[in-house]
């Protein structure tokens, strides 16, 4: 999501304004529709906002094969990784009793194309929609890096919260 296309520096921020939301407590659905409020007017965006749509229906339908996940794209473009990763998030957050985060991450790899990026994406999302004990441990033992990126990620959020004058820690 770093290169200078303009969908996807709009991809880059409706991820980030997704997280912002999660950890301000938003619900996945709220978080998702608030932040596609932010872009919908900018005729750009258009491509982008109907992409989100569409993988946010996906997701809230239920489809939990590979193959469903595979009209998004192969995720190669920030747009595409942005929405197989969206989408993924929604069906976990919407339907947890059908699925958990480790079959969400699972799905969000097996639709083929640029794994990497989507389930990088997806593990950021579920991880802030759901919170870290929720995320299957033996896949976060795994991280390369995982104590650092623990410690990194634990400083940002005392400074996110601190920075908008939020109690720390959260109740």
């Amino acid at each position: 999501i770093s290169h200078g296309h303009p969908l996807a520096s709009l991809s880059a921020g409706i991820f980030a304004e997704m997280i912002a939301r999660a950890l301000r407590g938003d619900d996945f659905l709220t978080a998702a529709r608030q932040a596609l409020e932010l872009i919908e007017s900018k005729p750009e965006a258009l491509p982008l906002v109907r992409s989100i749509q569409s993988a946010l229906k996906l997701g809230q339908s239920g489809a939990t094969t590979p193959e469903d996940y595979q009209p998004l794209g192969p995720g190669v473009d920030a747009a595409q990784a942005l929405c197989r990763a969206l989408s993924v998030t929604c069906l976990v957050t919407c339907h947890p009793d059908r699925i958990d985060a480790e079959q969400g991450l699972l799905l969000a790899v097996s639709a083929g194309g640029a794994t990497d990026a989507v389930g990088s994406l997806t593990g950021q999302l579920l991880g802030a929609f759901l919170g870290h004990p929720k995320l299957p441990q033996k896949l976060c033992a795994e991280v390369e890096l995982a104590a650092l990126l623990e410690t990194i990620a634990r400083d940002i959020f005392i400074g996110f919260f601190r920075g908008f004058g939020l109690l720390y820690p959260p109740n």
